[in-house]
């Protein structure tokens, strides 16, 4: 038994034993009953014995997201996040009820990989892009390649699944940087501030730069006067981010 359901269960008992001694009042009762209900909950939550609810809660955010969840159910967010933690402090009998009532008692359809997944999710008009990083889920995971991409796990899995409402122009720009159609060749672009610069005796020119780097060149913060000359360039370059392309770049206190 690990520790925290140790002391958890201690204070289930100390609870059980001030209610067996008795009480003052009604109201007192009441509140030492709710408490050892959500001693109860939490007992059973670190001993990993979840609920049909909670498990149809989960699967429910899985396939759409915690916020849509949410919104049916009337809740905050940081309340579904709480009770799929076991972190939610008060008693869970309400939320119980709109789940059963609101949420749907079929799973949702389950995949045994990523790829079957984006093809499903996607259908015929599923990028190149989405079905490598598909595979590259497959591979290693949601979390790491999240990470690799610089985004949540929780992104990628709404990419895979077609529901992604944020920056998905950002998302294809990595991943196709990342994880390109030939691994061994690295995608390269035709850099706007590299073509700029003049030619140096001896010094052969390259005015080609990793697609990679220029995606990290546009999104890092402006260190000094060479990376702002090189970012007021990336404004009118047309394989900068459109959130990027024609944005004015100013010159910081940090730079003057």
């Amino acid at each position: 038994m690990t520790r925290r359901r140790k002391v958890s269960v201690s204070r289930a008992n100390a609870l059980l034993r001030t209610l067996e001694a008795g009480v003052e009042t009604p109201s007192d009762r009441l509140r030492l009953l709710a408490a050892l209900e959500r001693s109860l909950d939490r007992v059973r939550r670190l001993a990993g014995d979840v609920e049909p609810w909670t498990k149809r809660l989960a699967a429910e955010c899985e396939r759409t997201s915690i916020a849509e969840v949410a919104q049916r159910l009337d809740i905050s967010r940081t309340t579904v996040s709480l009770v799929l933690s076991g972190r939610y402090k008060s008693s869970v009998r309400g939320i119980q009820a709109r789940v059963e009532q609101l949420l749907p008692k079929s799973a949702a359809p389950k995949f045994d990989s990523a790829m079957h997944r984006s093809a499903a999710c996607w259908g015929e008009d599923r990028p190149a892009w989405v079905a490598r990083l598909a595979d590259a889920c497959d591979r290693d995971s949601q979390s790491e390649v999240g990470r690799v991409l610089g985004v949540s796990g929780s992104v990628i899995n709404q990419v895979l699944g077609n529901r992604y409402r944020g920056d998905m122009e950002r998302v294809q720009a990595w991943a196709e940087a990342l994880y390109p159609e030939t691994p061994a060749v690295v995608p390269v672009v035709r850099c706007k501030f590299l073509l700029s610069l003049p030619d140096l005796p001896g010094v052969e020119r390259c005015d080609d730069v990793a697609r990679v780097e220029c995606l990290r060149t546009q999104e890092e913060p402006i260190a000094d006067q060479f990376g702002l000359a090189w970012r007021q360039h990336c404004t009118e370059c047309n394989h900068a981010l459109s959130k990027v392309r024609g944005r004015v770049v100013r010159i910081t206190k940090e730079l003057r």
